[in-house]
């Protein structure tokens, strides 16, 4: 009975082992497979976005490889602009707690797809904006100097929008940190964010009690003109205007206590896309969003594409070669 019980108990462990190989197996191989960080931009039929493979990263323009960035590096925002493909090549945040990060002593690059620096700049830059009609490039990011050497140690959170000159300089337009969604035929940007942007020095409450709304932007004038609805307590976090109208994502239960229901609302109908999205893009009467993933092996969140036609209502995946 004990020889038994021996045996039982050496197949319980051997069963054991073979799981835990073949979860390890799993989770390297799901860890090394190339992903989509979520980075893209569309412009017709061209499609540029952004992929990661054994801790480096890679630009592709509809399924060829552009530009592979340097180790440690990160790629943010490509953009269109004319016959070219421009991007952010960063070294991006700081990895210490809050508090305690040197984000200023980071490295940032704008670079077009022949691989050319236009810009060079201390701090971390995440967005790129490009005006066709005005043919003008603009930038946002945090801690953003140049020409001077950062001074280690902390330093308060300084966020800004910029206007990128033609010698490669940055001229800051806005205080405040903004996400544009859309550019306007009339040079006007959809935006979100936080509405405490007007106070002259933000505070712990005011960024607690803050919403996330839709604006109006005009770099020309700066002027900010509210989109969404004034008298909601509820954040907006993507949003552009398709046919005349705010199209925009919200959560749909702001007071559950359980999981928040995000979706993409339209003229008072939900789109019903199934969780939330990021980086929301339009293309004609095509909208382009993120999803991402909650797969739990992998370290590092992966993305999938996803296009929505809103004339036949319709979400469909966008198969993203990766190889």
């Amino acid at each position: 009975m004990q020889f038994k019980n021996i045996l039982l108990l050496i197949g319980v462990m051997g069963g054991i082992v073979v799981a835990l190989a073949t979860f390890g197996f799993i989770q390297t191989n799901q860890e090394t497979e190339p992903r989509f960080t979520g980075e893209f931009a569309v412009n017709g039929d061209q499609l540029v976005y952004a992929i990661e493979h054994e801790e480096k990263e890679s630009l592709l323009l509809n399924e060829e490889t552009i530009f592979e960035a340097s180790s440690e590096y990160q790629l943010f925002d490509p953009v269109f602009a004319q016959d070219q493909v421009l991007f952010i090549h960063t070294t991006g945040y700081d990895d210490q707690p809050a508090g305690e990060g040197e984000n200023q002593l980071r490295t940032s690059e704008i670079i077009n797809g022949a691989g050319d620096i236009i810009v060079e700049a201390r701090g971390v830059l995440n967005q790129l904006v490009y005006d066709e009609k005005n043919d003008q490039l603009y930038a946002g990011g945090i801690h953003i100097s140049q020409g001077v050497e950062p001074e280690q140690g902390f330093e308060p959170l300084d966020e800004g929008f910029f206007k990128v000159e033609e010698d490669g300089s940055l001229t800051r337009i806005f205080d405040r940190a903004m996400t544009v969604h859309q550019v306007l035929d009339e040079g006007q940007f959809v935006v979100t964010m936080y509405d405490d942007y007007e106070l002259d020095e933000r505070t712990a409450d005011s960024i607690f009690e803050s919403i996330s709304r839709s604006y109006l932007y005009d770099p020309n004038t700066e002027e900010v003109e509210l989109l969404s609805d004034e008298d909601t307590e509820v954040d907006v976090s993507q949003s552009v205007i398709y046919d005349d109208a705010l199209l925009y994502q919200t959560i749909m239960n702001p007071n559950s206590n359980e999981n928040y229901d995000y979706d993409l609302v339209y003229e008072g109908d939900r789109l019903n896309v199934g969780s939330a999205v990021g980086n929301i893009q339009l293309q004609d009467d095509q909208l382009y969003y993120t999803k991402r993933e909650q797969s739990g092996f992998q370290n590092k969140p992966a993305f999938t594409l996803y296009t929505y036609d809103l004339l036949q209502g319709m979400e469909e995946e966008v198969t993203l070669v990766t190889d």
